[in-house]
């Protein structure tokens, strides 16, 4: 039986790359945590005192290898991101302070900040958005370009 991701790669998308592996600002090994509460928590990637001052303790589930954006973009000879979506429940952080050998090459980024989780997310997005014409949010998710494509909607 295929898994979700799997599935979705049927459908005949050609350039989606399914990469089991958690994105981190290092390549290696981490644990992933849960809260083992259900999925509404969601799972996050760290050390467990990390997350002491959430309600939900975190624990770990198990350990995960984990990459960074700059191995996948040379794994798969990336020269250009036209879309880059993040929501990876905290690790923002991390990934966004390792930004500065593959951010010039991408043209947006849509990405659901998780500063509850794990502070410090809000600053990291703010040092690279600098290279991004556009901001467009709403709620944790914040939406950036180096063009004029972000649409803000009417309500």
């Amino acid at each position: 039986m295929l898994s979700t991701p799997e599935q979705n790669l049927l459908w005949g998308v050609r350039i989606i790359y399914l990469i089991k592996a958690g994105l981190w600002n290092s390549v290696g090994e981490m644990p992933l945590l849960g809260a083992g509460t259900g999925l509404e928590d969601g799972f996050i990637v760290g050390q467990e005192n990390d997350f002491n001052h959430l309600t939900n303790k975190y624990r770990e589930v198990v350990k995960i290898k984990t990459t960074t954006v700059d191995k996948i973009l040379q794994d798969y000879n990336i020269e250009k991101v036209d879309i880059f979506k993040i929501d990876i429940e905290g690790s923002e952080k991390e990934v966004l302070e390792s930004s500065f050998n593959w951010i010039e090459k991408i043209n947006a980024i849509i990405i659901e900040l998780h500063e509850r989780k794990k502070k410090a997310c809000n600053n990291s997005l703010n040092k690279i958005a600098k290279g991004f014409e556009n901001r467009c949010e709403d709620g944790e998710d914040v939406y950036l370009s180096k063009d004029n494509k972000i649409i803000k909607r009417k309500d």
